[in-house]
């Protein structure tokens, strides 16, 4: 079974303009990245999905 652990990032929504994306990173110096548009917001794994390609 794989584990994860889950962190909590707390932002406003003025934190990241309309259309833009901010990186945090977390405990485990792990990057998160969120991404908003208008209202949504998304959050994805901050690594490179082309490192180490």
């Amino acid at each position: 079974m794989t584990k994860a652990m889950i962190n909590t990032v707390t932002i406003t929504k003025s934190d990241i303009p309309n259309g833009g994306m901010k990186s945090y990173k977390q405990d485990d110096d792990s990057i998160i990245l969120i991404t908003r548009d208008d209202d949504e917001f998304h959050a994805f794994d901050g690594k490179c999905p082309h490192a180490g390609a």
